[in-house]
């Protein structure tokens, strides 16, 4: 494995408390007869603790006392309403399962106060994290990397053994602080395009891909397609965000861009959703951007009908009507429910699967990769 400790931020990284975190901030500022901010604004606030989300939260030019009082409203408020809205974000916990299991040990450090850090994790990950830490008095909080060593300290861990995981500025500052490796997870409170100006060198999209840096392996782009067909998400999304860690297309992006293309196009059931997903991702990896290079739209079109070859010698056809010969499915723009019985009687995950593989075995080929360590899986 590539990591023996990985040391995770809470709020925006684990746990999405955004609504949670603006509910209690609203609560605080109407008490105190100060307008209401937006889930957007508090999402630019968050990431240095309560005391400075209140004090950012506060009309500007508002003394001291007053955003003192809204910080005392606010811990009153959240801490009879912090599990109203909070849930992990998707893939976590089977991530911190597997983590474990290949002897990887796990804590929280977060800029929330530790005695609501403690509750949180008690109640959403119960006994999955050696160590969880808050803000408390007398240590200083991230970007400073005190909590940090401490964890580090207390589990017998030398820094180059150790990841820190966030999802903001100030997680990329503490890893610095702390002289350690640091990855960054773009479905939290900062988007890709900022979490790069801040200076990330890693960024992932899916628990899974993070699993996969954190262990030193391959991102197996199949598991991840899977992995997020079974989230929900359509053939084409799953596909194509599965390869966002070469793509470098942020999450909400990657996402909005393929969700017209499930169902054979919008369930029309032409091509094949996972076969337009790989076939847009190679276009952000090969394609050509200039309208009189011949070349390079003859070079980019021979790869995809090389991908489209590859999916038609396994399945006959990557057209979705063909592929879902024999199963019942209502026509119309509703998507069907999905229960045992959709992935039961349906291909679309082994396609997926399939497909993710196929534009896996050209990246291969053609050298695209970056391996992170040592090359292969390494078993856990």
């Amino acid at each position: 494995m590539k990591y023996r400790l990985a040391i995770f931020d809470l709020d925006g990284t684990v746990l999405n408390t955004l609504e949670d975190l603006a509910a209690a901030t609203n609560a605080a500022l109407e008490k105190n007869g100060m307008p209401a901010r937006t889930i957007d604004e508090v999402r630019q606030m968050v990431g240095n603790g309560i005391h400075k989300l209140c004090e950012r939260a506060v009309p500007e030019g508002t003394d001291g006392g007053a955003s003192e009082q809204v910080y005392r409203d606010f811990i009153e408020w959240y801490g009879a309403h912090m599990y109203d809205s909070t849930k992990p974000y998707d893939g976590i916990i089977p991530m911190l399962t597997r983590l474990s299991a290949c002897g990887v040990r796990t804590a929280v450090v977060s800029n929330k106060r530790d005695e609501a850090v403690r509750e949180l994790c008690k109640r959403y990950f119960p006994a999955m994290f050696d160590i969880t830490v808050g803000e408390r008095d007398g240590v200083a909080r991230k970007p400073a990397p005190d909590s940090v060593l401490e964890v580090l300290r207390s589990l017998g861990y030398r820094r180059e053994e150790a990841v820190y995981i966030g999802d903001s500025d100030v997680d990329i500052l503490t890893a610095q602080a702390a002289d350690m490796d640091c990855i960054s997870v773009d479905w939290g409170f900062r988007d890709r395009d900022f979490l790069e100006s801040s200076g990330a060198q890693v960024i992932v999209s899916s628990a899974t891909e993070l699993l996969s840096h954190v262990l030193g392996e391959l991102p197996d782009h199949a598991q991840i397609a899977a992995s997020l067909f079974l989230e929900g998400y359509n053939c084409a999304q799953s596909t194509f965000l599965a390869f966002s860690d070469l793509t470098g297309m942020d999450r909400q992006t990657a996402l909005r861009l393929s969700s017209s293309f499930g169902g054979g196009m919008g369930r029309l059931r032409e091509v094949c959703g996972a076969v337009s997903g790989i076939f847009m991702a190679a276009g952000l990896l090969w394609g050509y951007d200039k309208p009189g290079d011949l070349d390079g739209k003859t070079a980019h079109y021979a790869r995809i009908q090389s991908l489209a070859e590859a999916f038609r010698a396994r399945y006959g056809s990557i057209v979705c009507r063909d592929l879902m010969r024999g199963v019942s499915a209502a026509p119309g723009p509703e998507p069907a429910k999905r229960d045992a019985e959709f992935y039961a009687k349906r291909p679309c995950l082994r396609c997926i699967s399939d497909a993710a593989s196929i534009l896996d075995d050209m990246i291969r080929e053609t050298g695209a990769y970056k391996k992170p360590g040592k090359a292969g899986k390494e078993e856990c």
